[in-house]
């Protein structure tokens, strides 16, 4: 299995791709600048950790999902918040450009807080076969008066895809 899983493409998040333990991601994510959020990882869920950091020059919270007993990373989220309307469309249609140049955009949705966009890469370059995938979509906070008008968030979901089954396959044992 180990061999096999080196062989194995995986999704990049900052240049870093999505495998190995949070241990080893965390340590290459802070390398990048990023900070650990000791505070916002005591409010979420296990097998998540939140780090501070600069996504496209914005600042932005990062959240690193990882499996709880094996600890190998699988998908990872920058989440760019406190924005108001116009700015986040703005921020959402620059990303979405420069993700296109990157990648193919295989989804786009709409809604009532503008585009849901999917980006898959191919790892090989035959479109046959993809490593990962990458959802960038606006959303607004729940109780919006708060921070009314900048309630709007810009979020970058990356997936890794085997990495991603893998987690899934041993949820499903646990059933």
């Amino acid at each position: 299995a180990a061999a096999f899983s080196q062989s194995v493409s995986h999704m990049k998040f900052m240049g870093i791709p999505i495998n190995g333990t949070i241990t080893q991601f965390q340590a290459k994510l802070t390398a990048k600048g990023c900070t650990y959020d000791k505070r916002t990882s005591s409010y979420i869920s296990s097998g998540t950790r939140a780090f501070k950091g600069n996504m496209v020059g914005n600042k932005a919270t990062i959240f690193v999902y990882y499996n709880t007993k094996t600890k190998i990373v699988y998908r990872v989220k920058a989440v760019i918040n406190r924005l108001t309307d116009d700015i986040a469309n703005q921020k959402l249609q620059q990303i979405k450009g420069l993700l296109s140049i990157k990648y193919d955009v295989v989804n786009t949705q709409s809604d009532d807080y503008g585009e849901a966009v999917t980006f898959m890469p191919d790892a090989d370059g035959t479109d046959t076969e993809t490593y990962g995938r990458i959802d960038l979509y606006l959303s607004k906070d729940a109780e919006d008066w708060i921070n009314q008008p900048y309630n709007y968030n810009i979020h970058i979901d990356y997936y890794d895809t085997y990495n991603s089954l893998r987690n899934d396959m041993q949820q499903l044992d646990e059933l």
